[in-house]
């Protein structure tokens, strides 16, 4: 796998270009936006960009990203075996979680559908041993769920979860706690001037008593002062699957050792099913995860067929791309810097790190060149990690041999687990998102 990056696609250059020449919306001089002349074409519709994109790109073809061969970069192509597929969906809202006492019937199933692993373990001895517990994670991996669990665990048997207001002060979280009592409190809404410290969770561990609990459910761009924390990485898609699977077939399942025997052969022969192995293997999250076994409970039953299915996979692409490219990061989306790293990891599937990364870069000073056309184009030097990158994108980096001039070389190359989410990020992308066209194709 060749590449040739040209030297044309400097920093420097973000903004010039041919296209910016070309560019009726923006003045030479002062980057004031312009209204077009009546003699020039207006902006092309949804369906007119798709086939300018087709006629900009014929090579766009069906195979797999990372089955790139002699891929060359230069000036505004990207060479590849890309297709766009275009398909519309609608955006599902955010979840709400109930402040109050929780639910008693969504913890009672929480504790029947629960797959505990080393790492929980841990963690409930943690919360046992100090009472009051942070627990730090990205959100959709499973983190709310875990705390849930903990309190039910380690608390009183009979005793009720309460859920506190995230937009209470963090100074008076002690007031709002009962001796004795199991307490979480999801994302916190925190800043430089009102982070959590450390004495809010000492003032909260003496007002609980010997026996209240208090987790904290962070996000890791929530603002702390000298407080310990522990980081939470999801459970794995199998165990989700087979917990979810097993409540419910056993549940349904005849009494007695030959009626639990035949549902566990049951579940079996689920988990053993092609499309649910390629899907496990995707590296769903947790709430995906179990989502599919439920669908898995309605193959099983006759009530879903082959084709509902195995389009369980591509469906799911699309609702994670809808989020990362959402403005509400509460819900999913994605800084502007990571949104650029996930498109260009969606054109250079299969390609080095380092490559994506650059790529990601120069995109991300073109997409803030249209967000702030006055403001001098650049970026942090330090973003985020390659792990929490690769975290965010669902993606592996792995050993692939590649041709080169000197023979073929061992090189570390990054690709999305779910081989649908390169095509469907840039489909939405470029239907849903029409100011990111003309940074994308420079």
């Amino acid at each position: 796998m060749n590449q040739h990056v040209d030297a044309s696609l400097d920093p420097e250059d973000a903004g010039a270009g041919p296209e910016a020449e070309k560019d009726p919306g923006r003045a030479a001089d002062t980057g004031d936006v312009v209204p077009p002349t009546p003699d020039e074409d207006p902006a092309p519709e949804a369906w007119e960009a798709i086939e300018q994109l087709f006629a900009l790109a014929p090579h766009l073809r069906s195979g797999r990203a990372n089955v790139m061969g002699d891929t060359q970069v230069s000036g505004d192509v990207v060479a590849g075996d890309k297709r766009v597929d275009v398909h519309l969906h609608e955006r599902r809202l955010p979840r709400l979680h109930t402040v109050g006492p929780l639910p008693t019937a969504e913890l009672d199933h929480l504790a029947e559908t629960f797959a505990p692993n080393r790492r929980y373990d841990e963690l409930c001895a943690q919360l046992s041993a100090r009472r009051v517990l942070v627990l730090r994670g990205r959100p959709g991996t499973g983190r709310r769920t875990a705390a849930l669990r903990m309190l039910m665990q380690v608390g009183p048997k009979a005793g009720e979860v309460i859920a506190l207001d995230p937009g209470t002060e963090s100074a008076d979280f002690a007031n709002h706690v009962q001796p004795g009592g199991a307490h979480v409190v999801v994302d916190p809404i925190t800043s430089q001037d009102s982070p959590l410290r450390d004495i809010h969770l000492n003032a909260i561990r003496r007002r609980l008593g010997d026996d209240g609990l208090f987790v904290v459910v962070a996000a890791h761009g929530t603002v702390m002062e000298e407080v310990t924390t522990h980081d939470w990485q999801p459970l794995p898609a199998a165990d989700i699957t087979r917990a979810h699977l097993v409540h419910a077939i056993q549940g349904s399942a005849a009494d007695g050792p030959a009626g639990d025997a035949a549902a566990a052969d049951r579940v079996r022969r689920l988990l053993e099913l092609e499309t649910t192995v390629r899907y496990l293997s995707s590296g769903p999250s947790p709430a995906e995860a179990a989502d599919f076994a439920r669908l898995l409970v309605e193959y099983a039953a006759g009530r879903c067929d082959d084709e509902e299915l195995s389009g369980y996979g591509r469906r799911s692409a699309e609702e994670i791309a809808s989020r990362w490219f959402s403005e509400d990061q509460q819900s999913g989306g994605a800084p502007l810097r990571d949104k650029a790293f996930l498109i260009s990891l969606a054109v250079f599937d299969g390609l080095p790190y380092p490559l994506v990364a650059e790529f990601g870069d120069l995109l991300y000073m073109r997409l803030r060149t249209v967000e702030e056309p006055d403001r001098t184009a650049g970026y942090p030097v330090f973003g985020s990690s390659p792990e929490d990158r690769l975290r965010l994108a669902r993606a592996q980096e792995h050993d692939e041999e590649t041709d080169t001039a000197w023979g073929r070389l061992p090189e570390r190359v990054v690709a999305f687990q779910n081989d649908s989410l390169w095509s469907i990020a840039l489909r939405h992308v470029w239907t849903s998102h029409p100011a990111v066209r003309k940074p994308l194709l420079a």
